[in-house]
């Protein structure tokens, strides 16, 4: 029984999670949340491990915690400053998983593109996604990893429109031609999936820094 402080509940990913926890209720329980009304405890159990879907300054507070009570972190809180990202990936104590996307499907879109831009180096390369109105970052940390992945140096453009979960669309084009492929998630609960089945693996990991490519490996996804 993996037994989950959930940082963030009152977000809209954090209910999600809430939400999974109780329909997957023999594999996980949620013993504490904390949220920008302060903590709320459901049970005297202690916490066996920590999920962060926060904000920048929430995802510190859960690392600290995290590393107090010497129990594994998963973290999808996207926004974080180059200098805490720097001490989540020296971090030798406990387990600590972290992406801006938990989707395995996003994994292998990034992989795809990959694979895309060695078969077109001539190409120009164009990134553009799409969300929700709501959503605070802009450009979303998804589009900024497919950047990096990629080494891509220009600017990424964004859309804010109506209840658009997200769209991920990188363009490789030339003169002549362009080619177009997209990613788009259909379900937030997608990535509230992830966050569990991710927490179910790393907590059986030694201590260090994970990302997605290192649990789809794990898993035989290639």
């Amino acid at each position: 029984m993996i037994k989950v402080l959930l940082y963030g509940s009152g977000g809209r990913m954090g209910q999600l999670v809430a939400g999974l926890i109780c329909n997957r209720e023999s594999e996980f329980r949620l013993v504490r949340t904390v949220d920008s009304k302060g903590a709320i405890e459901l049970s005297t159990d202690c916490p066996t491990l920590v999920i962060d879907f926060s904000t920048p300054s929430g995802a510190q507070a859960a690392y600290r915690e995290a590393l107090a009570r010497n129990i594994p972190l998963v973290s999808g809180t996207t926004g974080l400053a180059d200098e805490f990202m720097n001490q989540l990936r020296s971090n030798k104590a406990i387990p600590i998983f972290h992406s801006s996307n938990m989707s395995i499907g996003v994994s292998l879109f990034v992989d795809l593109l990959k694979q895309a831009q060695a078969l077109l180096p001539e190409f120009k390369i164009g990134i553009h996604e799409v969300h929700h109105v709501n959503k605070k970052d802009a450009p979303s940390g998804t589009a900024k990893t497919i950047g990096s992945e990629l080494g891509f140096g220009g600017t990424i453009s964004y859309d804010r429109r109506d209840q658009v979960i997200g769209v991920h669309e990188v363009t490789f084009s030339s003169p002549y031609e362009a080619i177009r492929l997209s990613h788009e998630s259909l379900d937030r609960a997608v990535y509230a999936k992830g966050a569990l089945d991710i927490s179910k693996w790393l907590i059986q990991r030694p201590a260090g820094f994970y990302g997605i490519g290192d649990y789809k490996n794990s898993n035989g996804v290639k």
